[in-house]
């Protein structure tokens, strides 16, 4: 995962969001060592548990 994200990180020419689970501490981890910055939460954004989605943002 690691070398498809940064392949994808040297080659894309605008911003990149995605949004992860607040339990998913792994990938929470890895993207922002990755150099996503946290820009907001959306809370109870998963339906089946009611959980937060927290929404990260790369700048180019």
């Amino acid at each position: 995962g690691k070398k498809l994200l940064n392949y994808i990180l040297e080659n894309i020419d605008r911003n990149l969001m995605l949004e992860v689970r607040e339990s998913n501490k792994v990938a929470i981890n890895f993207y922002e060592n990755m150099g996503f910055k946290k820009i907001s939460v959306r809370k109870g954004y998963y339906g089946d548990t009611g959980e937060d989605g927290i929404v990260y943002l790369y700048e180019k």
